[in-house]
């Protein structure tokens, strides 16, 4: 028999290639289609062209077509059915086949589907002959090496779009144009676009259906927001999230299952098909979730979500919203999906396995960039998933499965790399160096003994609520701190440590009944001291006031908001 891999590569650079929503959100459609509707209505066409039933799979509706899938109880082995589906995600897709020929039609089918439909999008497919009598989480290694070999030997998608002798360039991507295109509701004149932006418009209807779909199965008279002019308040956000060490586990998937199952390829394959079905089941249903704290006052439609989601699949999440509810809104999301993994039986059963019997469930981090609405979206997805690889640092100091996010409020526009934003935040004296935040922060609720340890105690996510109330109006519209006072202390925090603290130490007995020794670290101080990440012989220094201050406007809505 023979195993085929389909996957996509460099999907963020083809998703957020231009600064256009409609774009972005068709890139996301195509992706999700290349693993899904384009692999299984392929292995339809191969099969009936070599006079074999159609498996009839597909359904524009995904809980359809993933029930199907769970049902599908052809087994390539056992019955000799041509094609047995494993996987089918968004951008990815594993099918075990009878003949090589059969496999071969099959890639060729999927490649040139989406050279039609996709032009840009980098999509390769590779087999490799498999022997029952080899364990088939070692093929499932194998054919993923070959397609890392295969993959690598390709020329990029850029290669296919020549500029020379000349041409006329797209007026969105800077590719070589193809067409002129109205852009749908506005009176401008058509403009050139490449056959790569074409291709991202003209799924844009079907792919808003899809999402709403997703959102009707649990509230069927909404939809959600077809472009940010839907979305109220002064600051956008865009929310990207990601599962933790799932690649790995997937890898690793022989390791993790039952014991008795390593002798069965067919108990792995039906646990691997389960696992991958539920992995999504559970991260829309976390997003669902996540819906509920939106405040009513967000709502500029009674029946539309105020939120543009762009990417739904598999473990990961990309929206923008209204950066007013985006830090509650991504915690949210974060704590469903740890509990809705850890009700799952199968993906229960194989997380107790990954970590203990006491943290059976699967973690995700975040990362948050509020903005104002006209910064350039591309840049503000950058700086997003910066932050979320920044709240993937919790993997490194804490074993048990950690849910994390990290965030950052852009006021200054001249600096929007996370790299060069937190540089401007290190300090450094003749002592020790110190920093002006403590971010990232934990969503998780942790066992005991991690909550004692100070970089673990620093960082939860209840801390930071309580100092940033303290920074909010009472019922009487003062605030608790004086805004005067504090804008002061945050000054004095970039003339060092010790400067910070001497003015903190003149204040504090005058606002303590106000709660100001909420922002201490060490004793009588704004600051912590923690070892030296990989380092324990030294120590830094770090203060959350900055976080404090920075997500006081933004934790308002603390309790659940409208219920749809």
């Amino acid at each position: 028999m023979y195993l085929a891999l389909l996957e996509t590569a460099g999907n963020q650079r083809y998703i957020f290639a231009t600064n256009k929503l409609r774009e972005n959100v068709g890139a996301s459609e195509l992706t999700y289609r290349a693993g899904t509707q384009w692999v299984l209505e392929s292995v339809d066409t191969v099969l009936k062209r070599n006079g074999h039933t159609p498996l009839a799979l597909w359904d524009t509706e995904a809980q359809v077509f993933r029930d199907r899938l769970r049902q599908h109880g052809h087994r390539c082995a056992e019955i000799r059915q041509p094609v047995e589906v494993v996987v089918v995600t968004s951008g990815k897709a594993i099918l075990l086949i009878q003949a090589e020929k059969i496999a071969q039609d099959i890639i060729r089918e999927v490649t040139a589907h989406a050279l039609r439909e996709a032009p840009g999008l980098d999509l390769c497919g590779c087999y490799i002959e498999w022997k029952d009598s080899t364990p088939i989480g070692d093929a499932l290694r194998m054919v993923h090496h070959r397609y890392e070999v295969a993959h690598s030997g390709l020329p990029g998608p850029v290669m296919r779009f020549m500029r020379l002798p000349f041409f006329a360039e797209c007026a969105t991507s800077g590719l070589p144009a193809n067409t002129l295109q109205h852009i749908e509701g506005q009176d401008n004149p058509p403009r050139r676009v490449s056959a790569t932006v074409s291709s991202k418009r003209d799924v844009v209807k079907p792919a808003r259906t899809r999402l709403d779909r997703v959102l009707r199965r649990v509230y069927p008279d909404f939809t959600f927001a077809d472009n940010i002019d839907n979305l109220t308040g002064d600051w956008h956000a865009i929310i990207h999230a990601d599962g933790n060490g799932l690649g790995q586990l997937f890898l690793k998937f022989d390791e993790y299952i039952n014991q008795n199952a390593l002798e069965l390829n067919r108990e792995y394959l039906s646990t691997y098909r389960e696992f991958s079905i539920a992995l999504e089941e559970c991260t829309e249903a976390a997003f669902m979730h996540a819906l509920h704290v939106i405040p009513e006052e967000a709502y500029r439609q009674e029946t539309t979500v105020p939120l543009v989601p762009l990417v739904l699949g598999g473990d990961d999440l990309t929206v923008i919203c209204d950066g007013k509810y985006a830090l509650n809104f991504a915690r949210a999301f974060l704590q469903a999906f740890e509990r809705f993994t850890g009700e799952h039986t199968v993906i229960r059963a194989i997380a107790a396995q990954v970590s203990s019997e006491d943290t059976p469930y699967l973690s995700s981090c975040a990362g948050v960039a509020i903005i104002k609405p006209n910064f350039p979206f591309f840049t503000a997805y950058d700086l997003a998933e910066d932050l979320l690889h920044s709240a993937k640092i919790v993997k490194n100091e804490i074993v048990v499965p950690c849910s994390a996010l990290d965030f950052h409020v852009l006021h200054d526009s001249s600096v929007v790399t996370l790299s060069s934003i937190r540089a401007h935040l290190q300090l450094q004296d003749a002592s020790a160096s110190s920093s002006l935040y403590t971010r990232p922060y934990i969503i998780s609720d942790l066992p005991p003994d991690d909550l004692e340890r100070i970089w673990v105690e620093r960082r939860t996510w209840g801390l930071l609520v309580d100092r940033a109330k303290k920074l909010r109006h009472e019922e009487d519209g003062r605030r608790q701190l004086p805004t005067s006072q504090m804008h002061m202390l945050r000054a004095g925090l970039f003339d060092g440590r010790l400067e910070s603290d001497a003015l903190y130490a003149a204040m504090a007995h005058r606002y303590e009944k106000q709660g100001i020794r909420a922002f201490e670290g060490d004793a009588g101080s704004l600051f912590h001291r923690e070892p030296v990440p990989g380092d324990v012989q030294k120590v830094e220094y770090a203060t959350g006031l900055l976080d404090a201050m920075d997500a006081a406007d933004f934790l308002t809505h603390t309790a659940e908001g409208r219920p749809l």
